[in-house]
């Protein structure tokens, strides 16, 4: 197994963080800062570590082991939940909740409303990796061919169950994550250009000629350019990271390969504590937002080491190092 990459955790907790504070608060200063790149920069990650080469059944296991599974056992954890929750309130769900929750994507109701990534996720990467072996173009021309869909008829995109249909579009965002992948080795001064790839997208954004993008209600953004800003910013801040996340010591890195191991349950639990906070995004509140954001956080590293992390967390259950040998 591939050692995890410090530098690429931070980045994931930083989109983690993202993710969180853009549900917490709704401020058009919070959309507009987080939202051009925060999930996008997800799907650019799998295509920056993606590993040429691979039969499909091996993608399909690989996937079905650190996405599936959790999302499963999530979706019927919160789900029950949130039915207790409401049964206690007094308000009896439909029978067709159930059948909703089934379908995922735009069809699961709040608070249960990020579970949509994690199928977008695996089609996406089964997607690309049934396209591998054939020509480089065919891979670039489906995924045009699913952004030219979104952009005519979004909302029939989105409403695709499981968003399987979001996930063709969203194939683009990998498929950037390979280029950046094959032009790393070129950059010699990784600092200096993730800085100014992070200063021209974020110009494209301030200046309103990029729009933030909403993947799951199949809102791509300004046609073809906020695709292209959510790679040019997912990069620089991948190439930040290189450089900035060695030179801040060992005992940091290891501190966010930890907390980004429990990223999926933060990004499907969050919700959950924001709704029964009763958070109010229009006047967000900073105790409710740290809660949901480190509570998640606080139980994943709790499950990390126990048996349950592979079915709640999609990664092997940590070991305790072992002791140093004593001298004779």
């Amino acid at each position: 197994m591939r050692p995890r990459s410090a530098a690429i955790d931070t980045v994931r907790v930083l989109g983690l963080a993202a993710v969180v504070t853009g549900h917490a608060f709704a401020e058009p200063a919070v959309r507009a800062t987080l939202y051009p790149w925060h999930v996008p920069v997800f799907f650019f990650l799998t295509g920056y570590l993606w590993t040429a080469g691979r039969g499909l059944g091996d993608e399909v296991r690989k996937r079905a082991r650190t996405l599936l599974a959790p999302y499963l056992a999530w979706l019927l954890l919160a789900g029950l939940f949130t039915t207790a929750l409401r049964a206690e309130a007094g308000r009896q769900p439909s029978p067709a909740v159930f059948g909703e929750m089934l379908l995922g994507g735009t069809y699961v109701e709040s608070p249960l409303y990020t579970f949509w990534f994690a199928t977008a996720l695996i089609f996406a990467a089964l997607l690309c990796r049934a396209l591998e072996r054939l020509p480089g173009w065919v891979p670039w021309a489906v995924a045009s061919a699913g952004l030219a869909a979104v952009y005519a008829a979004p909302r029939i995109v989105a409403d695709v169950p499981l968003s399987l249909g979001v996930a063709v579009p969203s194939l683009v965002f990998l498929l950037f994550g390979t280029v950046a992948k094959r032009l790393r080795p070129r950059i010699g001064r990784p600092l200096i250009v993730g800085l100014a790839l992070l200063a021209a997208g974020g110009i494209l954004v301030a200046t309103g000629a990029s729009r933030p993008v909403d993947l799951k209600q199949g809102d791509f953004g300004t046609i073809l350019l906020s695709p292209v800003v959510a790679a040019v910013l997912s990069f620089g801040l991948v190439l930040v990271a290189e450089v900035v996340v060695p030179a801040l010591g060992a005992r940091f890195g290891r501190a966010m390969v930890l907390l980004a191991s429990g990223g999926l349950l933060v990004m499907f639990v969050h919700p959950v504590v924001l709704w029964a906070l009763r958070n109010d995004s229009a006047n967000g509140s900073w105790v409710i937002y740290l809660t949901a954001l480190l509570v998640p956080w606080a139980i994943a590293v709790g499950l990390r080491h126990t048996p349950l992390s592979p079915w709640l967390l999609g990664v092997p259950r940590a070991r305790p190092a072992p002791a140093p040998a004593r001298a004779a």
